[in-house]
């Protein structure tokens, strides 16, 4: 439910349905990082806010930030199970967001990743908006929250940033009112509505899974804090990010899903039921480049 306030009347002169939306994720990049929390409160009274199992591991930062671990996202749903039911909250919607380039930069490679659409979005910005009506010392969706008077706290998960950027975004609107239309020409006109879509060079070739029979693996790893430990895994599938390849699986040692990256095996993966020896070189194959002649051939999509 959105945020209740005694002034939501000022939303109801808005001309446009809106959808407030708002991520966590494990990076900065969508190339190489993913979606781990999504919340969406649309102005129609529709609404989405879930937790999101990715393909990696949660960095450290990431959970000292937002209290998001990778236990606790097990047993969630995944992106490929969420995608359309995104899409079709977003779809034809002014999207409202705090730093908006940075939530929809996540959301539209989603999209081309598993829709294959380059869709265009039309967003509200609450920052480049704040910074333009309000003269605060600091833009962050919690100073600016605080600065306006929000009255409940803040934490960096998506429901509560949800709800105070729909409190700043309220006085934003009241403060437009004040002094411009609020029809659609007037907002795109003084850049408070602006469209967004994903570089033409960003594909999905940038970031690319392999699901696998599961299968059980033993391999000794070099992990960042405990050295080299003997590691038995039960992967399920391969990762690749930017130039680092990502072997996934439930680690026996917590039954917890990990990630491992393959540059830090040290030796051979042995397969348990086998005893068939790998080595990440031969992974590698899996995700092989082709050459400028292999691409001349359309061989690669």
């Amino acid at each position: 439910m959105l945020y209740e306030s005694e002034e939501r009347n000022h939303l109801k002169l808005l001309p446009f349905d809106y959808c407030f939306v708002d991520f966590e994720t494990t990076g900065f990049q969508p190339t190489n990082s993913e979606i781990i929390e999504v919340c969406i409160e649309c102005s129609d009274g529709r609404s989405l806010n879930s937790l999101i199992c990715p393909s990696i591991q949660i960095p450290e930062k990431i959970t000292e930030l937002t209290g998001i671990s990778s236990s606790m996202l097990v047993n969630q749903p995944r992106m490929s199970e969420l995608i359309d039911e995104i899409f079709d909250l977003v779809k034809d919607k002014i999207l409202v967001a705090h730093n908006a380039t940075f939530d929809l930069g996540f959301l539209a490679y989603e999209i081309l990743r598993y829709k294959g659409l380059r869709h265009n979005f039309k967003y509200f910005c609450t920052l480049a908006a704040s910074k333009k009506l309000f003269d605060f010392d600091s833009y962050t969706l919690s100073s600016l929250a605080n600065g306006l008077g929000y009255p409940n706290g803040i934490s960096h998960r998506a429901a509560h940033d949800v709800k105070a950027m729909e409190f700043v975004f309220e006085n934003i609107v009241k403060k437009l009112g004040t002094n411009q239309r609020l029809d659609m020409n007037s907002l795109v006109k003084n850049g408070f509505i602006a469209q967004y879509e994903l570089p033409e060079k960003i594909t999905i070739a940038d970031r690319k899974t392999i699901d696998i029979t599961p299968t059980i693996f033993k391999f000794k790893y070099q992990g960042s804090k405990k050295g080299l430990r003997n590691k038995t895994v039960s992967v399920k599938r391969f990762v690749k990010s930017g130039d680092i390849l990502y072997l996934v699986g439930i680690c026996h040692d917590d039954h917890i899903e990990k990630s491992f990256r393959l540059d830090r095996v040290e030796g051979v993966i042995i397969k348990y039921d086998t005893g068939e020896e790998l080595k990440s070189g031969e992974i590698e194959k899996l995700f092989h480049k082709p050459s400028a002649a292999d691409n001349n051939q359309d061989k690669y999509k």
